[in-house]
Protein backbone atom coordinates (compact mmCIF):
# COMPACT_ATOMS: atom_id res chain seq x y z
CA UNK A 1 0.00 0.00 0.00
CA UNK A 2 1.20 3.41 -0.85
CA UNK A 3 0.49 6.22 1.60
CA UNK A 4 -2.82 8.24 1.64
CA UNK A 5 -1.85 11.86 2.15
CA UNK A 6 -4.30 14.22 3.57
CA UNK A 7 -4.01 18.07 2.44
CA UNK A 8 -6.10 20.98 3.31
CA UNK A 9 -6.97 24.60 3.31
CA UNK A 10 -6.38 26.64 6.48
CA UNK A 11 -8.60 25.70 9.23
CA UNK A 12 -8.82 22.11 8.69
CA UNK A 13 -6.86 19.90 11.52
CA UNK A 14 -5.50 17.68 9.24
CA UNK A 15 -3.11 16.02 11.83
CA UNK A 16 -5.91 15.47 13.98
CA UNK A 17 -7.83 13.39 10.82
CA UNK A 18 -4.90 11.86 9.74
CA UNK A 19 -4.32 10.07 13.36
CA UNK A 20 -8.08 9.06 13.03
CA UNK A 21 -8.17 7.84 9.65
CA UNK A 22 -5.11 5.79 10.25
CA UNK A 23 -6.18 4.49 13.49
CA UNK A 24 -9.21 3.08 11.02
CA UNK A 25 -6.64 1.65 8.37
CA UNK A 26 -4.40 -0.04 10.94
CA UNK A 27 -1.44 1.72 9.92
CA UNK A 28 0.47 4.89 10.76
CA UNK A 29 -0.20 8.45 10.69
CA UNK A 30 3.18 11.16 9.62
CA UNK A 31 2.54 14.75 10.31
CA UNK A 32 4.98 16.85 7.88
CA UNK A 33 4.56 20.03 10.20
CA UNK A 34 5.01 18.02 13.30
CA UNK A 35 8.53 16.76 11.56
CA UNK A 36 9.27 20.46 10.71
CA UNK A 37 8.82 21.91 14.19
CA UNK A 38 10.40 19.01 15.76
CA UNK A 39 13.50 19.01 13.44
CA UNK A 40 13.54 23.33 14.15
CA UNK A 41 12.86 23.05 17.89
CA UNK A 42 9.78 25.63 17.34
CA UNK A 43 6.08 25.61 15.99
CA UNK A 44 5.69 26.25 12.23
CA UNK A 45 3.90 29.63 12.96
CA UNK A 46 7.06 30.50 14.49
CA UNK A 47 9.09 29.09 12.28
CA UNK A 48 7.83 31.26 9.59
CA UNK A 49 7.99 34.60 11.52
CA UNK A 50 11.35 33.44 12.61
CA UNK A 51 13.48 33.18 9.04
CA UNK A 52 10.62 33.21 6.43
CA UNK A 53 8.16 31.60 4.02
CA UNK A 54 11.36 30.72 1.47
CA UNK A 55 12.73 28.29 4.42
CA UNK A 56 9.94 27.38 6.25
CA UNK A 57 9.18 25.83 2.60
CA UNK A 58 12.49 24.27 2.49
CA UNK A 59 11.74 22.36 5.76
CA UNK A 60 8.36 21.61 4.70
CA UNK A 61 10.15 20.09 1.05
CA UNK A 62 12.30 18.10 2.91
CA UNK A 63 9.65 16.87 5.76
CA UNK A 64 7.18 15.98 2.77
CA UNK A 65 9.03 14.42 0.59
CA UNK A 66 10.85 12.34 3.52
CA UNK A 67 6.90 10.81 4.68
CA UNK A 68 5.48 10.22 1.07
CA UNK A 69 8.83 7.79 0.67
CA UNK A 70 8.44 6.23 4.21
CA UNK A 71 5.54 3.63 2.77
CA UNK A 72 2.31 3.00 3.97
CA UNK A 73 0.79 5.27 6.02
CA UNK A 74 -1.59 8.35 6.28
CA UNK A 75 0.32 11.32 5.65
CA UNK A 76 -0.65 15.07 6.97
CA UNK A 77 0.63 18.06 4.83
CA UNK A 78 -0.07 21.44 6.03
CA UNK A 79 -1.53 23.53 3.00
CA UNK A 80 1.55 25.76 2.35
CA UNK A 81 2.94 22.66 1.03
CA UNK A 82 1.18 22.38 -2.18
CA UNK A 83 2.98 25.61 -2.87
CA UNK A 84 6.07 23.32 -3.62
CA UNK A 85 6.39 21.57 -7.18
CA UNK A 86 8.64 18.77 -5.87
CA UNK A 87 5.88 17.74 -3.20
CA UNK A 88 2.88 17.90 -5.87
CA UNK A 89 5.14 15.89 -8.08
CA UNK A 90 5.52 13.87 -5.45
CA UNK A 91 1.88 13.39 -4.59
CA UNK A 92 1.04 12.60 -7.82
CA UNK A 93 3.82 9.89 -8.51
CA UNK A 94 4.22 8.61 -4.55
CA UNK A 95 0.58 8.69 -2.98
CA UNK A 96 -1.87 5.97 -3.56
CA UNK A 97 -4.52 8.54 -2.95
CA UNK A 98 -4.23 12.56 -2.16
CA UNK A 99 -7.62 13.52 -0.28
CA UNK A 100 -8.68 17.15 0.02
CA UNK A 101 -10.45 17.81 2.87
CA UNK A 102 -12.42 20.75 1.58
CA UNK A 103 -13.55 23.40 3.16
CA UNK A 104 -14.88 26.95 1.61
CA UNK A 105 -12.91 30.10 1.87
CA UNK A 106 -15.58 31.59 4.01
CA UNK A 107 -15.56 29.04 6.94
CA UNK A 108 -11.79 28.70 6.40
CA UNK A 109 -11.39 32.48 7.08
CA UNK A 110 -14.26 32.21 10.24
CA UNK A 111 -12.14 29.30 12.11
CA UNK A 112 -8.10 30.98 11.51
CA UNK A 113 -9.79 33.95 13.42
CA UNK A 114 -10.67 36.46 10.45
CA UNK A 115 -14.21 36.21 10.69
CA UNK A 116 -14.57 37.11 14.48
CA UNK A 117 -16.12 40.30 15.17
CA UNK A 118 -14.77 43.39 14.36
CA UNK A 119 -12.77 41.93 11.83
CA UNK A 120 -14.01 44.68 9.13
CA UNK A 121 -10.80 46.49 10.33
CA UNK A 122 -8.55 43.50 8.52
CA UNK A 123 -10.15 44.26 4.70
CA UNK A 124 -6.58 44.20 3.62
CA UNK A 125 -5.51 41.22 5.26
CA UNK A 126 -8.63 39.30 4.43
CA UNK A 127 -8.15 40.56 0.86
CA UNK A 128 -4.20 38.76 0.75
CA UNK A 129 -5.54 36.18 2.53
CA UNK A 130 -8.17 35.31 0.36
CA UNK A 131 -6.05 35.43 -2.54
CA UNK A 132 -3.07 32.62 -0.86
CA UNK A 133 -6.58 30.89 -0.34
CA UNK A 134 -7.69 31.07 -3.89
CA UNK A 135 -3.71 29.98 -5.23
CA UNK A 136 -3.34 27.43 -2.93
CA UNK A 137 -6.93 26.16 -2.91
CA UNK A 138 -6.24 25.66 -6.84
CA UNK A 139 -3.17 23.47 -6.09
CA UNK A 140 -4.91 21.54 -3.81
CA UNK A 141 -7.73 20.70 -6.51
CA UNK A 142 -4.86 20.19 -8.99
CA UNK A 143 -2.99 17.35 -7.26
CA UNK A 144 -6.40 15.59 -5.08
CA UNK A 145 -7.78 12.02 -6.25
CA UNK A 146 -10.45 12.38 -4.18
CA UNK A 147 -12.50 15.80 -2.43
CA UNK A 148 -13.87 15.18 1.17
CA UNK A 149 -16.35 18.30 2.16
CA UNK A 150 -15.55 19.00 5.85
CA UNK A 151 -18.93 20.44 6.92
CA UNK A 152 -19.32 20.71 10.53
CA UNK A 153 -18.31 17.08 10.82
CA UNK A 154 -15.63 16.37 14.01
CA UNK A 155 -12.41 14.93 13.45
CA UNK A 156 -13.60 10.97 14.23
CA UNK A 157 -16.77 11.00 11.68
CA UNK A 158 -14.19 13.02 8.74
CA UNK A 159 -11.78 10.60 8.76
CA UNK A 160 -14.95 7.81 8.71
CA UNK A 161 -16.24 9.82 5.58
CA UNK A 162 -12.56 9.86 4.14
CA UNK A 163 -12.46 5.87 4.91
CA UNK A 164 -15.44 5.09 3.02
CA UNK A 165 -14.61 7.56 -0.03
CA UNK A 166 -11.30 5.57 -0.10
CA UNK A 167 -13.09 2.00 0.09
CA UNK A 168 -15.33 3.21 -2.60
CA UNK A 169 -13.04 4.75 -5.19
CA UNK A 170 -11.76 3.45 -7.93
CA UNK A 171 -8.00 3.37 -8.90
CA UNK A 172 -6.32 2.49 -12.40
CA UNK A 173 -4.79 -0.52 -12.39
CA UNK A 174 -0.95 -0.82 -13.57
CA UNK A 175 -1.78 -2.69 -16.39
CA UNK A 176 -3.03 -0.90 -19.93
CA UNK A 177 -4.77 -1.99 -22.33
CA UNK A 178 -3.37 -2.15 -25.82
CA UNK A 179 -4.65 1.47 -26.72
CA UNK A 180 -2.80 2.79 -23.66
CA UNK A 181 -5.76 3.35 -20.88
CA UNK A 182 -5.78 1.61 -17.70
CA UNK A 183 -7.92 -0.62 -16.29
CA UNK A 184 -10.22 0.20 -13.62
CA UNK A 185 -9.98 -2.07 -10.63
CA UNK A 186 -12.14 -1.52 -7.92
CA UNK A 187 -10.10 -0.75 -4.24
Amino acid sequence: MTPVALVAPPGVDVAAVALALAALLGVEARDADAVVAEQAGTSVADLLLDVGEAELRQHQERAALALLQAGPGVVALGSGAVEIASVREALRTMAGAVVLLDLPWSESARRIGLGMAGATALGPLRASWRAMYERRHALLDEVSTLTVPVGDQDTDRLAAAVAEALDSTVTLDSTATADGAGKAAAR
